[in-house]
């Protein structure tokens, strides 16, 4: 889950009705947010290819993790859509292979 704004959210657009994913939309929504599926593509072995919402967000614009599948034109869509700001397409598909993507990889961790 991403918070948009103070009233908004976007998930994972995953199939499964009873899986974390749904649950943690229905908390939300129990509590006043409203909850956009954003594209999804699960993968396996932990890589996190299809994972959009890992995207790197800064003051000007959004630079959306990009895997080259065909579902990536309708991810930057709805990102540019919904996030109000320049969306920088990224390809990322090697990286998140191994499990993360640009959010992921952007955190400054202390020594």
């Amino acid at each position: 889950v991403r918070f948009v704004n103070e009233n908004m959210a976007l998930g994972n657009n995953v199939p499964s009705v009873n899986g974390l994913e749904q649950r943690v939309k229905r908390v939300l929504q129990n509590h006043g947010f409203d909850v956009i599926d954003f594209p999804y593509r699960g993968s396996r072995g932990g890589s996190a290819v299809g994972c959009y919402l890992n995207f790197l967000e800064t003051e000007r614009c959004v630079f959306l993790p990009v895997f080259d599948t065909e579902q990536d034109a309708q991810a930057a869509s709805e990102a540019r859509q919904l996030l109000c700001k320049n969306v920088v397409p990224v390809n990322v598909r090697e990286i998140a292979k191994s499990g993360g993507c640009l959010n992921c990889i952007s955190w400054e961790l202390p020594e």
